[in-house]
């Protein structure tokens, strides 16, 4: 990529199905790709599909039982410390651990259950603590589940019941560095912060943070002392913000507007820049001049290629030749639009240089390529194809009396087969009119 900032491929992974999450891995080789499909899928860093991970059975009532989602995925995340693992989660109210090299079925499945109707919930993000020992998921009836990764995931180990309003969509549940704090940024425009040491209560309420689209998420900065979040504009015509927050109590240290609506933002902690995506479907990305490394950098130093002009191949062609007689053999510089005449002959002896065409082939045939013999002209012409000395009109006279004597196609027209009745051609003086 260079300053003009555009794509080097462009695909659709899952057709018209919309994009609902992309994670790169942790040795950033290769990403998962989450769609309005059912089926996760693996492509490499050039966008090469890589793996296609199987469909469920949606006939079965028991979700244990399947060996993939039956409805729309959600969210996924890697593990941190395993790069052979990752998760999903899906709308039929379940979260899998797959294994990259298994595609045909899931190592494990968390069955979520609702106290809602039906005991059945949307599983709307989900997410791994830092060392991959508790695996965190948001559901649509608004409920908050922690497992413990070493668990047999019958019952969550920890549950907060109407954690964010019910039936909203929650963006994301994200820990932080320590593993001891979760932020949540849910579809009831607010940003929540809970400690696993007291999971009843949040420590710290942000509201009015407008969640206009439902994919909106929460990240800690890498240092681990904010938390940046997008909100949408609260007035027709307004502009979108990010909101950097402190971690303790949420508090606004600083709103930074952009040109529409934050949906999804991401803050690498090696090159310390923030990446966020608007809803128009640009890509803003916040860096530091002093403390950034490469990133945004990089492309603002990179102009784009220069093309070849008329006058580059006019100075190629008229460049002075050095002629260096005295030269030793191997080190002579000898253009084949200058060369001897005796190197000219040479050359066209040779079938390569000179692109000479294949010869016929005598004898048994070889290479790829069927053999010719003296007598197979002879041979073809001994039993030759009349078919085109024919006469067609000839040949279909040949069945005209057979089909009036004979009229009947089947037999189950033979008794009852109707005479042909053709119309009478009319006079000579009628045509003429």
């Amino acid at each position: 990529m260079d300053m003009r900032c555009k794509p080097f491929k462009s695909w659709e992974p899952a057709g018209s199905y919309h994009i609902h999450d992309l994670k790169f891995s942790n040795d950033g080789q290769q990403f998962l790709c989450i769609s309005g499909t059912s089926q996760a899928k693996i492509f490499d860093r050039d966008g090469e599909e890589k793996a296609t991970f199987v469909k469920g059975d949606p006939y079965i009532r028991d979700m244990k039982n399947t060996s993939g989602h039956v409805s729309e995925l959600t969210a996924c995340a890697w593990h941190p410390k395993d790069k052979q693992t990752f998760i999903t989660s899906s709308a039929d109210s379940t979260i899998r651990i797959w294994d990259v090299e298994n595609k045909r079925k899931q190592k494990t499945v968390i069955v979520v259950k609702s106290k809602e109707r039906g005991a059945r919930t949307k599983v709307l993000t989900c997410g791994y603590s830092p060392d991959g020992g508790i695996i965190g998921g948001a559901c649509f009836d608004g409920a908050l589940h922690m497992w413990q990764a070493r668990s047999n995931f019958a019952r969550p180990n920890m549950t907060v019941e109407g954690a964010h309003m019910k039936n909203s969509e929650t963006g994301s549940v994200v820990f932080s560095v320590d593993g001891r704090t979760v932020v949540t940024r849910g579809g009831d425009d607010t940003v929540k912060i809970w400690d696993l040491r007291a999971f009843k209560k949040p420590l710290a309420v942000r509201s009015e943070a407008p969640t206009l689209y439902p994919n909106t998420n929460a990240v800690f900065s890498p240092d681990d002392k904010y938390v940046v979040t997008g909100a949408g504009a609260t007035a027709r015509g307004g502009h979108g913000r990010l909101l950097f927050l402190h971690k303790n109590n949420l508090e606004i240290e600083k709103a930074l507007e952009v040109g529409a609506t934050p949906v999804r933002v991401f803050w690498h902690s090696k090159i310390n820049q923030i990446v966020t995506g608007l809803s128009n479907g640009e890509i803003c990305v916040l860096y530091s001049p002093e403390t950034s490394l490469n990133g945004a950098k990089l492309l603002l130093n990179k102009g784009p290629p220069r093309k070849v002009t008329i006058e580059d191949m006019s100075d190629a062609v008229t460049a002075p030749h050095i002629i260096t007689p005295h030269a030793l053999p191997m080190f002579r510089d000898m253009d084949p639009g200058r060369g001897t005449k005796r190197k000219r002959d040479k050359d066209r002896l040779d079938p390569r240089k000179s692109r000479r065409p294949e010869l016929p082939v005598t004898g048994p045939g070889k290479g790829g390529r069927v053999g010719a013999s003296a007598t197979q002209h002879v041979v073809q012409n001994l039993v030759r194809d009349t078919t085109r000395d024919e006469d067609p009109r000839e040949a279909l006279l040949k069945y005209a009396e057979e089909v009036d004597n004979n009229p009947v196609w089947t037999k189950a027209w033979k008794a009852t087969q109707p005479k042909p009745v053709f119309a009478e051609e009319p006079p000579e003086e009628e045509k003429e009119d």
